[in-house]
C-alpha cells in the first residue's frame, strides 16, 4: 500500500481531473486544438466524465474555443468551478447548525483553516503547476 493510500483527499476527484485537464491545457501551444479525448488518453481520465467537467468548466469560463491563458486560471478557480460556490462552507462535523452563533467544537479551528487554504489557492496558477510538473507551454505575456 502506498502512503497516498493514508491520505484524505481534500479534492474530490472531479477536481483531480479538472486540474489534471486544464495543467495539460496550460502546456499545449495555444495554436492548437485539444479535443477532449486528446486529454482523457494523456492524462488516464475517463473520457465522458472529463467531457462533463470541460461543460463545468466552460460554463465558469475556464475553458472556451480559446481557453485563458494558464498564468490567469487560480487553482481555486477549478475547484469552485467543479466543486460548487459554497466549497469552503459547511460545517467540519457536518452539523446543519453549525454557525457564529452555535458552532461546533471546530468551528472556528475550520473556518480559519479554510480562509488560509482558500487564500493559498488563491495564489497558486495553472501556469505555476505545469512549470512545477515540467509541462511548460508557451512563457505568459511579459516574462
Amino acid at each position: 500500500m502506498s502512503d497516498n493510500d493514508h491520505m484524505v483527499h481534500f479534492l474530490s476527484r472531479g477536481t483531480q481531473y479538472a486540474l489534471r485537464a486544464l495543467i495539460h491545457l496550460a502546456g499545449a501551444s495555444t495554436s492548437e486544438a485539444c479535443p477532449v479525448r486528446r486529454i482523457a488518453a494523456a492524462e488516464l481520465v475517463p473520457q465522458p466524465f472529463l467531457a462533463k467537467l470541460m461543460g463545468r468548466l466552460a460554463r465558469a469560463g475556464l475553458v472556451h474555443a480559446s481557453k485563458r491563458p494558464p498564468n490567469e486560471v487560480k487553482v481555486i478557480d477549478v475547484i469552485l468551478a467543479v466543486e460548487g460556490m459554497d466549497y469552503f462552507e459547511g460545517c467540519f462535523l457536518g452539523l446543519p447548525a453549525c454557525d457564529s452563533a452555535s458552532p461546533c467544537p471546530m468551528h472556528d479551528e475550520w473556518k480559519d483553516l479554510t480562509r488560509r487554504l482558500s487564500g493559498l489557492l488563491e495564489g497558486v496558477t495553472l501556469a505555476e503547476l505545469a512549470r512545477s510538473l515540467g509541462k511548460n507551454g508557451p512563457a505568459p505575456p511579459g516574462t
